[in-house]
């Protein structure tokens, strides 16, 4: 019975002209169809159509985001200069003035930070931060 069914069932064997992903298994089917010019959905409808019970929209694609960059030191010293000389809110001068590396959004991000690390007590330090530099000597 197991020959049987091993003679009608065909087998892949990847030949040199076929590529690695081809090879694994993947299945191209939905981009052959799309290059053909028909739809992988039943009926006819593509993503031109209403999208039905349990169906999404096309896939958005993932947003990219930048890496983070840490606040340098001195970028730190600039920060608390201008804090201390035009005050909190002034997040638009700070940055333009003493620290042009930042955005006023990222100025406004470390000051929230900051504030919450210097409020901390500082047995609750787990680890040594740029916000822990002040301006005192």
């Amino acid at each position: 019975m197991q020959e049987l069914l091993t003679k009608h069932i065909p087998t892949f064997k990847p030949d040199a002209q076929t590529p690695p992903a081809a090879a694994a298994g993947a299945h191209d089917a939905p981009a052959a169809r799309a290059e053909a010019g028909e739809s992988a959905k039943a009926g006819g409808e593509g993503k031109e159509g209403k999208a039905g019970k349990g169906e999404r929209g096309p896939r958005k694609m993932p947003s990219t985001r930048n890496a983070t960059i840490r606040w340098t030191r001195e970028e730190h010293l600039s920060f608390l200069k201008g804090l201390e000389r035009l005050g909190t809110g002034q997040w638009s001068s700070i940055s333009k003035y003493y620290v042009p590396t930042r955005t006023p959004a990222q100025v406004a991000s470390h000051h929230q930070k900051f504030a919450i690390r210097s409020n901390m007590p500082t047995a609750w330090r787990q680890k040594p931060s740029i916000l822990d530099v002040t301006t005192e000597p």
